[in-house]
């Protein structure tokens, strides 16, 4: 999969073509036109060609009760039929083909769509309206590929190494664009896709050892917006209505993927604990008190079996998860500081110390009419050169200890800048006030009485 352009369609010849030198069980599925594989002079004699067109004579050759595995044809054929119902259609409509599919798998001795459209038809009025609306899709276009009829006899396939499956005409959506804003026809030609990748899948499962290549161009499509499936969890198949990303459960537990299901669907189940999260904007920590009050005697009206239990707030919450990771910064950064202390300190007296040993110098610089601005300048100069090499040397063995910090750090980063440039900034200027305040006295004491001492 790729962008226009970007060579997918002859990176994938080339890689069918090393395949098919191997003795790889090929299917090359073509929606362009543009493959050029199968014309191969050692690859063509291998070659079985089969054009996916609106043909009676194809009829049935994609039906979803034929060529999904056993465990997905009833599942596949739901889908397949229910996006081919308009777009406006009661639930009632989908209710009934749910149910006339597994009538057929479970009464029908070669269950496919054309016998759902029949069970529909003998069903009561709601089943009859949709066995019409899906009675037109049986008999034209390309979704007659996926009802199969008894009348109609499909050529053999899968006899050849190479099967080619040009396809055209096929209506897709544009890239990126949500399936909840597909088009009939866009839900349609997704499930013909669909259909194609189940037929290909069908083809190849009945040579286990062997190597297999599918190609196709559309495959895209397979992975689109999730949005609007169903999902099979537990002993339910829930639509997907929104996707968010994983959640990690802890500050330093890993992001899961999760399922979120609505309330409603437990809410009669009281052996599922539900934990119900309520945002506040008109209260304050002081009205909670009362607020618990007024939730336990509504949840009493309502039921009085139902108990709120271990109710939190979300700080409250979060802070448990967190309380030992927070103690042990908190005693990181009181060390952090009073070593920070101690250098400011250590920096101030020893630079106080160099500077009053400097003090004959000074005296005789300002007796030889040095401005007092130009020493003292240079006296800070000289201090704040020493504290900026000392803070390049001790900022690479800070940069060095910082993997030990990254496993207790949520949100920032173990080498953040701006507490690099803080510290740094801090520490010079101690320099410069610890450089600046005894070349300010030695530059104001006499320069004589300075040269004696």
């Amino acid at each position: 999969m790729g962008a226009l352009g970007t060579g997918k369609t002859t990176l994938a010849q080339k890689l069918k073509y090393e395949g098919f030198l191997q003795g790889a069980r090929v299917i090359d599925c073509d929606p362009k036109g543009d493959h050029r594989f199968h014309l191969l002079e050692e690859v063509a004699p291998h070659v079985e060609c089969v054009t996916l067109r609106p043909d009676r004579s194809l009829r049935g050759m994609l039906d979803p009760m034929r060529v999904a595995p056993p465990h997905l044809r009833q599942d596949v054929a739901v889908s397949f039929l229910r996006d081919l119902l308009p777009g406006r259609a009661e639930p009632a409509w989908e209710t009934a083909v749910v149910g006339a599919v597994d009538r057929v798998i479970r009464r029908a001795r070669e269950p496919s769509c054309t016998e759902v459209v029949r069970a529909l038809r003998d069903g009561d009025d709601t089943d009859l309206k949709v066995g019409k609306a899906l009675e037109v899709y049986a008999r034209s276009g390309l979704t007659q590929l996926g009802f199969a009829d008894p009348s109609v006899r499909l050529p053999p396939v899968g006899t050849r190494q190479v099967t080619y499956l040009p396809i055209r005409d096929l209506p897709g959506p544009e890239p990126g664009l949500r399936r909840s804003e597909y088009s009939q026809s866009e839900r349609i030609g997704e499930q013909i896709v669909r259909l194609i990748a189940m037929f290909a899948m069908h083809l190849m499962s009945s040579e286990r050892e062997r190597l297999k290549l599918f190609s196709f161009d559309e495959g895209w499509r397979l992975l689109g917006d999730p949005v609007g499936r169903t999902l099979r969890v537990a002993d339910g198949q829930p639509e997907i209505i929104g996707v968010v990303g994983d959640v990690a459960l802890g500050a330093r537990a890993p992001a899961l993927p999760c399922v979120y299901h609505s309330h409603s669907q437990f809410a009669a189940d009281r052996n599922w604990d539900l934990t119900q999260v309520i945002a506040l904007d008109r209260f304050g920590s002081g009205d909670v008190p009362s607020l618990l009050t007024n939730i336990r005697r509504e949840l009493s009206r309502i039921d009085p079996a139902l108990v709120l239990y271990e109710p939190r707030a979300l700080d409250d919450v979060i802070g448990a998860g967190v309380a030992q990771d927070r103690f042990a910064l908190m005693l990181v950064a009181a060390f952090a500081m009073l070593a920070l202390l101690l250098a400011a300190l250590g920096i101030y007296s020893m630079l106080s110390y160099a500077v009053s040993r400097r003090r004959r110098e000074i005296g005789i610089r300002m007796a030889l009419g040095a401005p007092m601005g130009a020493v003292r300048s240079m006296i800070v100069r000289d201090g704040t050169r020493l504290a900026a090499i000392g803070i390049a040397v001790g900022s690479v063995g800070a940069l060095g200890a910082t993997r030990f910090l990254r496993s207790m750090l949520f949100g920032v980063t173990a080498t953040e800048p701006l507490v690099f440039m803080a510290a740094a900034c801090l520490l010079v200027s101690v320099a410069a006030i610890a450089s600046w305040m005894p070349a300010r006295a030695a530059t104001n004491a006499e320069p004589l009485r300075a040269v004696r001492e």
